[in-house]
C-alpha cells in the first residue's frame, strides 16, 4: 500500500508471511501449505529445487532497491525466522536497507518476547524506516488474544500523524498487490 506523506512524499507498507522453513529429510510437507503452495509454483518456473523463503527474499530485495530512494517504507510481518539468526533472510533486508525494528526501538527488552502461541521465539516484527524513529510515538506487543483470536501477539504502532502525513486522514494511493516475481502464476492459489 502507498500512503501520501508530507510534500508528497510517499510511505510504502507492506505486509509480509513467510513460510515456516519446512526443508525435511524426508520431503514430505502438507501439500496445502504456504511452503507448498510456494514450492509448486517456484517448481512450476522451471526452478528445480525450488526454496521459497530464499525466493520471496529476492523478490523483497529487488521490490525493495526499485524503489526511489527517498521513499520510506513499513514492513510489517510473520517472518517465521528471529532476525539475525540467519544473515541471508529478513537480516539481509534489514542491513542493505538500514531497517530499524520499531518494537525493540521502544521497547528493546521485548527483543526475546515470543510472539507464537505455541513457541519460544520472536517471529513477527515491524520494521520501519530509520527517518520514521521521530515519529513513532508508540509500539508494542499485545497479549495473545487481546485484539483477535489468534495464535500470535498483535502488534502495534502509534506514529504523529502530523509528522509524516500531509492529512489527518491518510490518502491511499494504489490498490493492493500480490507481490510476487511470477504474480500470474500466484493467483491461482
Amino acid at each position: 500500500m502507498t500512503i501520501t506523506g508530507k510534500q508528497h512524499q510517499l510511505l510504502q507498507v507492506y505486509c509480509i508471511y513467510q513460510s515456516v522453513d519446512q526443508t525435511n529429510t524426508s520431503g514430505i510437507v502438507g501439500e496445502k501449505t504456504y511452503f507448498s503452495q510456494q514450492w509448486e509454483v517456484l517448481h512450476g518456473m522451471g526452478v528445480s529445487q525450488p526454496q521459497p523463503r530464499t525466493r520471496l527474499i529476492q523478490d523483497l530485495q529487488k521490490e525493495l532497491c526499485n524503489l526511489p530512494s527517498d521513499r520510506r517504507f513499513i514492513l510489517l510481518g510473520d517472518f517465521n525466522e528471529t532476525i539475525g539468526r540467519d544473515p541471508n533472510l529478513m537480516a539481509s533486508i534489514c542491513s542493505r536497507h538500514n531497517l530499524v525494528d520499531a518494537v525493540t526501538a521502544r521497547h528493546p527488552h521485548a527483543c526475546h518476547t515470543p510472539t507464537y502461541s505455541r513457541g519460544t521465539k520472536r517471529l513477527d516484527y515491524a520494521l520501519i524506516s530509520p527517518e520514521l524513529i521521530p515519529f513513532l510515538h508508540a509500539s508494542g506487543l499485545n497479549q495473545f488474544n487481546e485484539v483477535s483470536t489468534s495464535d500470535h501477539r498483535a502488534l502495534f504502532l502509534d506514529f504523529d500523524r502530523s509528522g509524516i502525513l500531509r492529512t489527518g486522514v491518510p490518502l491511499v494511493t494504489s490498490s493492493q498487490q500480490i507481490m510476487h516475481s511470477d504474480s500470474a502464476s500466484i493467483k491461482e492459489f
